[in-house]
């Protein structure tokens, strides 16, 4: 898991989510879409701060978005409806902040300011 409670709440500030137990599924969940997402080449140890802190934010976004939508089940599940509304909380399938698969564009917008997003050949200079 890329982020923890604590980071969500006090650094990114995100909606806040009292359940302990369903905010660690939500991030869980986010995390695993910016693994799938980088091709699953994260590694911690190897990033400098620049792209852990883009790496903890896109996960923040993605978990805020699951918290938004009533849990990682709900989100999944409205995948093929055009629109809903939740209390004070409306989705529309033509929503621009949202990309086709349903990641919103910040996600992926932060991952590739990372170069995490990159899926060429590398090319090593020097001997």
């Amino acid at each position: 898991m890329y982020i923890d409670k604590t980071y969500y709440d006090n650094d990114y500030q995100g909606i806040p989510m009292e359940n302990t137990d369903e905010f660690n599924r939500c991030a869980k969940r986010a995390s695993d879409v910016i693994d799938e997402l980088t091709g699953f080449s994260i590694k911690e140890d190897k990033l400098i701060p620049f792209q852990l802190n883009m790496v903890k934010k896109a996960t923040a976004i993605m978990t805020e978005h699951f918290i938004m939508n009533g849990g990682y089940e709900s989100s999944k599940q409205s995948d093929g409806m055009t629109s809903v509304s939740i209390g004070p909380f409306s989705y529309s399938a033509g929503d621009s902040a949202s990309s086709s698969n349903g990641v919103p564009s910040n996600v992926t917008g932060y991952l590739e300011s990372a170069g995490l997003m990159y899926r060429g050949i590398g090319v090593h200079h020097g001997c």
